[in-house]
């Protein structure tokens, strides 16, 4: 991985791109563990499953984008947030937001992280 102003990473399930950006296409693990760059987050309508540690401990998470509208509470595996910016903006689909937003408290979203209906 390079660390300069402009890199691409790619993995199997997503890619990561310039000024840290994920874009993920259909499962996500933890790749992202511990990850100290990641600052937005955009997570695809095909994704089903997010893995327990996925984005754990990513610090600098600011920006989350959940397009899906699959994800129940037995998919986003335990700790799958925790760990991230205290008031990450979290953007949900608005047919899920109420589910969406009970299932990230569970999985390690802070108590005072911002949700917003897209």
């Amino acid at each position: 991985m390079l660390y300069g102003l402009l890199f691409i990473y790619v993995l199997l399930d997503y890619i990561y791109t310039a000024k840290c950006h994920l874009i993920c296409k259909t499962r996500i693990q933890d790749y992202l563990k511990n990850n100290k760059y990641v600052t937005k987050v955009t997570i695809g309508k095909n994704v089903k499953k997010i893995g327990a540690n996925a984005f754990y401990n990513c610090k600098k998470l600011k920006t989350i984008t959940i397009y899906t509208t699959k994800l129940k509470m037995s998919t986003v595996g335990k700790n799958a947030f925790k760990g991230v910016k205290k008031n990450v903006v979290v953007k949900v689909p608005k047919a899920k937001y109420s589910l969406y937003k009970k299932v990230l408290k569970k999985r390690g979203i802070s108590k005072v992280a911002k949700f917003r209906k897209m």
